[in-house]
């Protein structure tokens, strides 16, 4: 059960940070963007897809890196269906961004937060 909070609680750190940019700039987070934004919104994403999988790894007793790679395939199995379930002609930057850095980074969140564990 605590795995599984865990990897929810990480989930929620990327998702929410993800909402409140959107929300903030009131980018559609399905339409077109421009560039400068998108690679802003890359930039956040993939920050709180770190801060994520460091999450779910202190959280988790044991195996941070485990858990952050949990959470990552999470990212990418919610990212995969998205994108399967978008119209042909949406703009499909923010699921292929998802899939190729952020859900990479939280496994990077992990390894951060299992360095901090080890002992002297």
């Amino acid at each position: 059960m605590r795995s599984i909070v865990a990897v929810l609680a990480g989930y929620a750190v990327f998702a929410v940070s993800a909402l409140l940019l959107f929300r903030f700039s009131g980018q559609d987070p399905h339409g077109d963007a421009s560039a400068t934004f998108k690679a802003m919104a890359i930039l956040v994403g993939t920050a709180g897809a770190i801060i994520g999988g460091y999450v779910a790894g202190s959280l988790a007793k044991r195996s941070p890196v485990g858990h952050a790679s949990a959470l990552a395939l999470l990212m990418a199995v919610i990212a995969s269906w998205s994108l399967h379930a978008s119209p042909v002609k949406a703009a499909i930057w923010t699921q292929v961004s998802a899939l190729f850095f952020m859900a990479p980074a939280a496994i990077l969140g992990g390894i951060l937060c299992s360095r901090g564990r080890a002992g002297p």
